[in-house]
């Protein structure tokens, strides 16, 4: 209401890539992730571009609910070669028995040699437990009478681990 508009009512603007010859950046691929225990995918870790030079970044355990004996990633290098630009930081999961409640890793990226941090330096991997308990219902007399002098009665057993509560409505 204040102002005018005058006949050129619009612009053009050109952005120019500059981009070819910036150092890349290194960095998770995602925030987070998540997978059964009986699988092990690995980290993604992507550059923002390739480069000419090899890329390093080290790679390192910070924290998390898991515990040593449910993985194995000691402290690294990652290394990306001339033209690369995605590799993965193996993370072997212990696929156990135990039932227990999901698990997180989290995994820190830091210098980075010809490159620099990317958006994304911390991941949390989730182990998700794939092992069941299950409540089991038996009759151990199974021909009872409403009226009569013959109870029903009934086993409640538990296959899996014992280490969650399981509830059950009868």
């Amino acid at each position: 209401a204040t102002y005018n508009v005058g006949e050129s009512r619009q612009a053009r603007v050109t952005i120019e890539d500059d981009e070819s010859s910036s150092v890349p950046a290194v960095g998770y691929a995602s925030v987070s992730s998540r997978f059964a225990e009986s699988e092990s995918p690995g980290l993604a870790v992507a550059l923002s571009q390739t480069s000419a030079v090899p890329v390093t970044v080290n790679y390192q355990v910070i924290g998390g609910t898991a515990s040593a004996a449910d993985y194995s990633l000691p402290p690294g290098v990652l290394n990306f070669e001339p033209g690369e630009w995605a590799k993965s930081i193996p993370l072997p999961i212990t696929d156990d028995t135990v039932v227990e409640p999901d698990e997180t890793i989290l995994v820190a990226l830091f210098d980075p040699a010809n490159a620099t941090h990317d958006g994304i330096k911390i991941h949390t991997y989730t182990i998700v437990d794939d092992d069941l308990s299950a409540l089991h219902v038996t009759a151990t007399v199974p021909n009872a009478s409403e009226t009569g002098p013959v109870p029903g009665n009934f086993r409640i057993s538990r296959t899996g681990g014992t280490n969650t509560s399981l509830s059950m409505t009868i």
